[in-house]
């Protein structure tokens, strides 16, 4: 697990739930992307928040591997 932490003391980080962040302190949550089944194609596609498809693959297990990947190789 990636977690980065800033000169204001705020943390990102992809959420798990083997972390209670609520012990904490105030938590806020944003959503990187989504993993949906597109019935037309038959396949599961990762999409960005705006959209933008970024992967594809008839596996979710890939789709949600490549996500991980992907978000945190960008987060900093």
């Amino acid at each position: 697990m990636k977690i980065v932490i800033d000169d204001n003391a705020e943390v990102t980080m992809l959420t798990t739930e083997g972390i209670d962040l609520t012990e904490l302190g105030h938590v806020r949550v944003a959503r990187a992307s989504t993993v949906e089944f597109s019935e037309r194609e038959q396949q599961w596609i990762v999409y960005l928040p705006d959209g933008m498809p970024i992967f594809a693959d008839k596996s979710r297990a890939k789709c949600l591997a490549f996500e991980r990947e992907y978000l945190e190789e960008r987060m900093g």
